[in-house]
């Protein structure tokens, strides 16, 4: 009976373990390189993540239906300091 508790909690957390996902960073989307603003972008993101990154970033939602016809990853660049 011992050998089947085992065995049961194990696959309980070898089940549990593949539902949890990694955390979504916006940090890592917006940085300063060479007096430019760099954004990474990503249109493989789900549309909660997008949101997030519209709204903390205040960008423009027209910029994901353009990403929407390029790669899988675009960078952004824009002048920073007029």
């Amino acid at each position: 009976m011992n050998q089947i508790t085992k065995a049961i909690l194990i696959l309980i957390l070898v089940s549990l373990s593949g539902l949890c996902w990694g955390q979504f960073d916006p940090s890592s989307v917006c940085r300063v390189e060479e007096g430019n603003i760099t954004f990474r972008l990503d249109k493989r993101w789900s549309d909660v993540q997008k949101r997030e990154i519209v709204s903390l970033f205040k960008l423009d939602s027209t910029i994901w239906q353009k990403i929407d016809l390029m790669p899988t990853k675009l960078f952004l660049i824009a002048p920073y300091g007029t």
